[in-house]
């Protein structure tokens, strides 16, 4: 298969994978496969879509002319998970899986159109209604579990010695996580990456995509999409999403949550060095209850 690479997927690649020879040779592998796939499965490849971290997207065209992607992740255990999750949704929510290769974790899924999405409160809160099922033996990693990579690629960023402040707030965040994440009382599937980059316009409103499935507190998604700034200023946006919700405990989920997706330099970092600060104490007396 001979379509361009992207270069910001080629470097976020590259980057995950640890260098330019691991990243390129993976690539290179994922393509033929990607080829060899939609061969089997009857679309013929148009373009490799911008942007992705941990996959190769292909915009594909079925016999009929719909427009499909095809997916090739970089991990197969991520790739069944996300397969096992857009099935069991198969609810509006997320894009229909139409093919899957089990072996490789890659699937084939109906393509929605990059759009911003209205993402008010009650439009994003339907959606993660949708989203909140059952667990049902979904073989989806717990929660806490699952928040370790987060917790630890923010440790990771922070750990020179300019990060003091950073690194203290991640160290007051990661037993607050784990705290919330043990006291769920009422479990469900849970998205795990619900930010403004995996939500996109679908026909029929907002669609989630690129989730990383877990089982724990459906708070948790809300609060990542307030930390991530998905919602515009987070207290603003905290008090917006509060109604109806345990509003300690989404300002816990969402104080740590900021704290560990803290990015200096970006658009929203002082809003969220802001919130960080004037929300410590709060988090701090809610990991003594939550504990």
């Amino acid at each position: 298969m001979n379509l361009a690479i992207p270069p910001v997927l080629r470097s976020n690649i590259r980057f995950l994978l640890g260098g330019e020879d691991a990243g390129d040779a993976w690539l290179s592998d994922a393509s033929t496969l990607a080829g060899q796939l939609a061969g089997s499965w009857g679309v013929t490849p148009v373009r490799v879509l911008e942007g992705g971290a941990m996959s190769l997207c292909i915009q594909c065209r079925d016999p009929a002319g719909a427009a499909r992607v095809l997916k090739i992740p970089s991990s197969a255990g991520n790739g069944r998970a996300e397969t096992a999750a857009l099935s069991a949704w198969n609810n509006g929510a997320t894009p229909r899986v139409i093919r899957h290769d089990s072996a490789t974790g890659s699937f084939l899924m109906e393509f929605v159109q990059p759009a911003e999405p209205a993402n008010g409160a009650r439009h994003i809160s339907r959606l993660l209604a949708r989203l909140h099922i059952d667990q049902d033996g979904l073989p989806f990693p717990d929660l806490e579990v699952a928040l370790q990579d987060r917790i630890g690629g923010a440790r990771t960023r922070f750990a020179g010695a300019c990060h003091t402040a950073e690194r203290r707030d991640v160290e007051t965040a990661a037993p607050l996580l784990a705290a919330l994440a043990r006291t769920t009382e009422e479990p469900t599937v849970v998205h795990g990456d619900f930010q403004a980059k995996n939500v996109l316009a679908g026909p029929e409103g907002p669609v989630a995509i690129d989730p990383l499935p877990a089982v724990g507190d459906p708070l948790s998604d809300t609060a990542l999409w307030i930390a991530g700034g998905s919602a515009g200023p987070r207290a603003e946006a905290l008090r917006e999403f509060a109604s109806g919700a345990d509003a300690s405990r989404l300002l816990a989920w969402t104080w740590a949550l900021t704290a560990v997706e803290y990015r200096p330099g970006t658009s929203t970092a002082a809003d969220a060095a802001a919130f960080i600060g004037e929300h410590r104490q709060a988090a701090i007396a809610a990991l003594s209850v939550a504990a």
